[in-house]
């Protein structure tokens, strides 16, 4: 499985940088970072650390995919603080926060996407989302992540994910890790060629496939997919 469509900063700011969605970002925030993985020192100073309101745009790019269905709704499971909602009105937030904390919770619904929530939600969605949000599970899980993530879009629907591997490879137990690769310790392109295979068999369609293997991106994660899933 090779990247597909991946992220390319400097063409993606010259295509959105002036739509109506930057713009209205451009009046919340200071700094707009369009660099493809957030870097780790973007301030010049600590006073402007402080004072500074940062926005990054990489999921927007991945999320415009999803707009070109025009669909009625796009669901964003783990939605956090709810920020794609602000400029995208029709994203509707799902999140495992305590609803009843107003400083964490900013949802437009309280749920959590795991094993009884897919079930039961089978091919009911015709865009959804889900960034950095399925990261708490094993490596070795990723595929049946993945492939539940997918279950949940009708065919003809669309679905965009991003993952960040580096708390899947520490959630692993340290003796799947070595049979899987002969070692509790994998260098990063064995995980990569791990995870390309096990992703490429899946039935849907990558419109994107964008993965970084030797990154960390706790933002808006290392392994990104936009996927369709086939007409039945």
């Amino acid at each position: 499985m090779r990247n597909l469509n991946e992220y390319d900063e400097v063409k993606f700011e010259e295509e959105f940088a002036n739509s109506n969605v930057a713009n209205q970002i451009k009046k919340d925030f200071d700094i707009l970072v369009w660099d493809k993985h957030l870097p780790r020192h973007i301030y010049a100073t600590e006073r402007q650390f402080i004072g500074s309101r940062i926005c990054t745009m990489t999921s927007f790019y991945y999320i415009t995919k999803l707009l070109e269905k025009n669909p009625e709704v796009i669901y964003d499971f783990g939605c956090g603080w709810n920020l794609f909602k602000r400029y995208i009105p029709n994203i509707h937030g799902i999140s495992p926060e305590n609803p009843e904390d107003p400083h964490s919770y900013y949802a437009d619904q309280y749920d959590i996407f795991d094993e009884d929530y897919a079930n039961n939600h089978q091919g009911q969605f015709e865009s959804a989302m889900a960034i950095c949000s399925l990261s708490y599970r094993p490596l070795t899980e990723i595929t049946h992540t993945v492939e539940s993530f997918m279950s949940i879009i009708k065919p003809g629907g669309r679905g965009y994910i991003a993952l960040d591997i580096a708390p899947m490879l520490t959630r692993e137990d340290p003796g799947v890790l070595d049979d899987v690769f002969g070692t509790t310790t994998p260098i990063f392109h064995e995980v990569e060629d791990y995870i390309r295979e096990k992703l490429g068999k899946l039935p849907c369609e990558y419109l994107v496939f964008d993965f970084d293997a030797d990154v960390t991106d706790a933002y808006d994660g290392n392994l990104r997919i936009v996927f369709e899933i086939p007409l039945e």
